[in-house]
């Protein structure tokens, strides 16, 4: 798994995750837990295809 492609997909769903949240005026909290989600759940997929803790901790 190419880590630079997992970054550049980590940032395009955060990027319409945010654009989705100022568009509909939505709680600053709602939008902060939601980013928390989409990155621990690239964490957890990276984890799971054993990238070493370095390489995710640089992503992150």
């Amino acid at each position: 798994m190419e880590l630079i492609s997992i970054e550049k997909i980590g940032k395009s769903i955060i990027a319409k995750e945010y654009d989705y949240f100022i568009k509909e005026s939505i709680d600053n909290l709602d939008h902060i837990l939601s980013i928390k989600r989409v990155i621990e759940g690239i964490a957890d997929c990276l984890k799971s295809n054993e990238i070493s803790k370095k390489e995710i901790s640089d992503l992150i």
